[in-house]
């Protein structure tokens, strides 16, 4: 191979994104995660496709207060999440709480959860490269006891 050929495929394979691999602890155990979507991009396309889970499994948390939500998702460049209080949720259906990093993990500390109510929770986490990008977002439920 050439050298200028190497240099092409060096630049092509540090440009491509990974899919982040994505782990969540709430109140400090591991949190049960269902895939919601995925999109994948390049330069010349756009792939997305909607897992509709049905059954996310429920993960309790013991606490009496708020509870630490703790995101790893390797290789990602950005991490969201939205708070949804199931048992009672917003006249608006938007979210009770929602946190965001830059980089591959950090944790957030809920406000406004309460004992004796489920909660659910989206978690998107980004990847973004030069010529493709991916987005993974996963659904996980916990339900806060004292």
């Amino acid at each position: 191979m050439t050298r200028v050929a190497l240099l092409l495929l060096a630049v092509v394979a540090t440009a491509c994104a990974e899919r982040p691999d994505v782990s969540v602890t709430v109140g400090g155990g591991p949190a049960a995660l269902a895939l919601a979507s995925e999109t994948q991009r390049t330069v010349f396309s756009y792939d997305h496709g909607d897992a509709f889970p049905r059954d996310v499994p429920l993960t309790v948390v013991r606490a009496s207060g708020s509870v630490d939500i703790a995101v790893v998702a390797r290789a990602a460049t950005e991490v969201k999440g939205w708070i949804y209080d199931e048992d009672l949720p917003t006249p608006s259906g938007g979210p009770i709480d929602e946190f965001a990093f830059q980089g591959s993990a950090g944790t957030h500390t809920t406000r406004g959860v309460v004992p004796f109510r489920t909660y659910r929770v989206l978690v998107n986490a980004r990847s973004d490269a030069l010529l493709t990008g991916h987005d993974v977002t996963y659904v996980l439920r916990f339900r806060v006891v004292t």
